[in-house]
């Protein structure tokens, strides 16, 4: 998921589904953990960014979401977020 095929050619072990920590911390989400971070996984694809349709992605894929799950799940999203890329140091 993380690493190029070079890589992975040359270090298949490394790269074992039954003892990779990143998939066991993905097995253990919780089923609405798991929901934000699919949503976030489609929605931050180069590519969407770049043609700028990420807002568009997101009216979609939640279309038929409750508003409490649209909140929820952005929330989810922004803890999620914090944990993966930090805000930068503040100045001293």
């Amino acid at each position: 998921m993380f690493c190029d095929d070079e890589t992975l050619e040359t270090d298949p072990e490394q790269f074992e589904c039954s003892t990779c920590e990143v998939r066991q911390q993905l097995d253990g989400l919780s089923s609405e953990n798991a929901e934000a971070w699919q949503l976030y996984q489609r929605l931050l694809s180069r590519f969407l960014v770049d043609l700028l349709l990420v807002p568009d992605m997101f009216r979609h894929l939640t279309a038929d979401w409750t508003h409490e799950q649209i909140v929820d799940r952005l929330e989810r999203l922004m803890v999620m977020y914090d944990i993966l890329s930090p805000p930068p140091p503040s100045p001293s």
